[in-house]
């Protein structure tokens, strides 16, 4: 899974990758996600299969100041690796608040954050279970990857990020169930 924000304007496609979902904005207060395009602030996510001989690879992202943050899940379903996916692009919280998405048992949700601000890691700590995988500042922007296995079947509930926070609505939250076989 391969998670890119920006500032400006991001790519549509990455040649090897497919598209899994993505959020764009043109202004701090947009009350919902644009899926065209939007040059405030917005993040697209992208997916692939790697097995364990893939050493390396190139990613080529045009787009200005653009950060990536990528992390693998094992198990994953091949034939339907992504499951229920929800977005938000104006949570009017100053505390980050995930919409809720419904998995199964070990299912993995990834909670991905674009910031429009270059707040710190403190400000947007993981709650309720879920672990910070990656955390990126870059100019004028942050960016949040949170994960949580789930232990049971449903919706998760929108989880509200601890910490301080920043101004609401200056945010892209996605909320992302990635399908694993069962045991």
């Amino acid at each position: 899974m391969l998670f890119s924000s920006s500032g400006g304007r991001l790519p549509r496609s990455i040649d090897g990758w497919n598209r899994g979902t993505e959020c764009f904005k043109s202004r701090n207060k947009q009350a919902t996600c644009s899926h065209t395009d939007g040059d405030d602030l917005g993040t697209v996510m992208y997916y692939r299969q790697f097995s364990n001989s893939d050493d390396c690879w190139d990613v080529k992202i045009n787009g200005g100041t653009t950060w990536a943050i990528m992390t693998a899940i094992t198990n994953v379903n091949e034939q339907n690796p992504l499951g229920d996916i929800a977005e938000v692009s104006c949570d009017r919280t100053e505390k980050s608040k995930f919409p809720s998405v419904t998995g199964g048992v070990h299912d993995v949700v990834l909670f991905s954050q674009g910031f429009d601000d270059a707040y710190g890691p403190n400000d947007f700590k993981p709650t309720g279970g879920v672990s910070r995988l990656a955390y990126m500042k870059v100019h004028e922007d942050a960016g949040f990857l949170m994960a949580k296995e789930l232990n049971r079947s449903g919706p998760t509930g929108s989880l509200a990020t601890e910490g301080k926070g920043g101004p609401t609505c200056k945010d892209v939250l996605l909320s992302i169930v990635v399908n694993r076989l069962g045991d």
